[in-house]
């Protein structure tokens, strides 16, 4: 270790990870501290124009996280270099093991820093499992980082199969003769007895499933950080190399590796495994589209993580409800008063949830129909009624002429019937969930070491559809016939009527009034709108769980719920509850 005082009133210590300016000088990497050091006193120049005091202590025990010299060190002396850093508090030069190194910029060269820390600015936590869903959680140290111990000198795994972008569909999976997919490399296992699948370096856009009757005693590694140049494999070192190996989701609707029930012993090393970047919005009235990278589905599964970056892409937006259809007709009932229809209720909404196959979108509900609109006030009443008289002369001696009546039965007047009410909108749909790891089955078990799990943003619930207006009542009938009111009865018997007397008393005919019109049916309620999509870089459930050693999880943001539905959750670890 190097400690490196600049001079000044404010002093401050870093430790220094270099390179010996002379051949006989060894190179000392700084950046391991340990408590168990000597001091050891060498010339060093270094150009960055302040006084230096330089004391170096020779570090032991060796790092848990070897790197090749390209990586590891930086030449401090050569200007545009990039020196590798970590502030201290002022304590004894012997720093502990505890001590995290932190990577700062010199000359332009970009910056990084770790212990690794959340968007707000919280720290990732210490190793962890399933105990705090809020944390981001992993060790201290150079957080998902860091590649596991790398050999670049070492030799083709025996018992493997090999597996390169321009390998044959036929090939044998030699490492002369690799074949093109992981697929054909999973088929050949039972035949080689091979327990590892080596990839170079590439796109490998299938959905890989491992199931246990493809794995041995001795556990299977789907292993990246190879390159294949001229026939040659060689071992991949750099950081960089998890990122040059990539298991891609070949449609949204799959995950890139699916692994089975009691699969035991499987290990992904220096890989990167994502869904698709982006899923399609739903149509209307579908579901949004989840988007999982690994799928774990099953009991008693037992598999590690290392060295891997896995994301999920954007999940889909949910799909919009559409407006209730237009209505008309009447609804015969009672004469009433005509009032209009109540307006239906809208829809309510529900949030998404996880079951131990995937996520259900939190769909809203159709609203409610209007109600129909009341009839109106009666009309005119029904009567019996003298519309006239009839002269009848005598027809014998000594009897008076008649002057009849003639008489009428007059309809009352109807009442306007309601209008039936409208329909309600269908319901927005929920958005989907992005997943990057999604484990299920009761003693599942995820050892993640040294790597990124993170998920995209959740899709947005759909809008609903409106609901339809209800239809007019109609308007009341007046009543026919002639009006009772101006004749209560003809003249009486007298010898002195004569005919015209009689019938000068008929009355022209009057119509009974007409009833009131019914009332507009009730406009529908418009849907409950779709609930926004969840966003989890890890989700368990049903007793799965995961265990995290200097892993990094990451939450995209959730989607937004429609019409004041629940936005979706964004916690990075989520143990969901059945």
């Amino acid at each position: 270790m190097i400690s490196l005082i600049l001079g000044g009133a404010s002093s401050r210590r870093l430790r220094l990870r270099l390179v010996s300016p002379a051949a006989a000088q060894p190179h000392v990497d700084a950046s391991r501290s340990h408590p168990h050091t000597s001091v050891v006193r060498r010339p060093y120049t270094v150009l960055l124009g302040i006084p230096l005091t330089i004391s170096c202590f020779d570090p032991e025990p060796a790092s848990p996280f070897p790197q090749d010299d390209s990586a590891a060190s930086s030449t401090v002396a050569a200007e545009g270099t990039s020196t590798e850093a970590s502030t201290s508090s002022d304590e004894p030069d012997g720093l502990s093991s505890s001590d995290v190194a932190m990577t700062s910029s010199i000359s332009g060269v970009s910056e990084a820093s770790s212990p690794s820390t959340s968007d707000d600015g919280s720290s990732l936590g210490s190793s962890s499992t399933n105990g705090d869903a809020s944390q981001e959680g992993s060790s201290t140290g150079s957080v998902g980082s860091r590649p596991p111990v790398c050999d670049v000198d070492e030799a083709i795994p025996e018992n493997s199969l090999f597996v390169a972008v321009d390998g044959r569909a036929e090939g044998t999976g030699s490492p002369e003769d690799p074949v093109v997919t992981i697929g054909a490399a999973l088929e050949l296992l039972e035949s080689s007895n091979a327990n590892t699948i080596v990839l170079a370096e590439g796109i490998y856009a299938e959905a890989v499933s491992i199931s246990n009757d493809l794995i041995g005693e001795d556990g299977l590694q789907i292993r990246g950080g190879w390159t294949r140049a001229d026939g040659a494999w060689l071992r991949n070192c750099s950081e960089e190399a998890r990122d040059r190996t990539l298991i891609v989701a070949p449609t949204a609707t799959q995950a890139a590796v699916t692994i089975g029930e009691v699969v035991q012993g499987l290990v992904l090393d220096t890989l990167t495994v994502r869904s698709v970047d982006d899923a399609p919005d739903a149509a209307p009235g579908s579901d949004g589209t989840s988007l999982v990278a690994i799928a774990v589905i099953g009991a008693g599964i037992d598999m590690s993580l290392v060295n891997v970056v896995v994301s999920s892409g954007n999940a889909g937006d949910g799909g919009a409800g559409s407006d209730g259809p237009p209505v008309s007709g009447n609804i015969n009932g009672s004469c009433s008063e005509g009032r209009s229809g109540a307006a239906g209720e809208p829809g309510e909404s529900t949030a998404g949830v996880f079951g131990t196959t995937g996520y259900r979108p939190g769909n809203g509900e159709r609203g409610s129909d209007g109600q129909a609109g009341q009839p109106g006030t009666s009309g005119g009443a029904a009567a019996t009624c003298i519309v006239g008289c009839t002269y009848a002369p005598p027809v014998d001696q000594g009897f008076q002429p008649d002057c009849d009546p003639t008489i009428a039965n007059l309809p009352a007047g109807t009442c306007g019937q309601g209008g039936v009410g409208g329909r309600g909108g269908t319901p927005g749909i929920g958005g989907g969930a992005s997943v990057a790891v999604f484990a299920s089955g009761t003693t599942t078990v995820i050892h993640a070491q040294d790597s990124v799990i993170q998920s995209g943003d959740g899709g947005n619930g759909g809008e609903p559809g409106a609901g339809s207006l209800g239809a007019l009542g109609t308007t009341g009938a007046a009543g026919t016939g002639a009006s009772c009111t101006a004749l209560s009865a003809c003249p009486p018997e007298d010898n002195r009527l004569t005919e015209t007397q009689c019938e000068s008393h008929a009355t022209a005919p009057r119509n009974a009034a007409a009833g009131g019109t019914g009332g507009a049916g009730g406009t529908g309620g418009r849907g409950g709108g779709g609930s926004g999509g969840d966003t989890h870089a890890v989700v368990t459930i049903d007793g799965a769980r995961i265990e995290q050693t200097r892993t990094n999880l990451r939450a995209g943001e959730p989607g937004q719920g429609a019409e004041g539905a629940a936005d979706g959750d964004g916690r990075p670890l989520l143990d969901a509850q059945l």
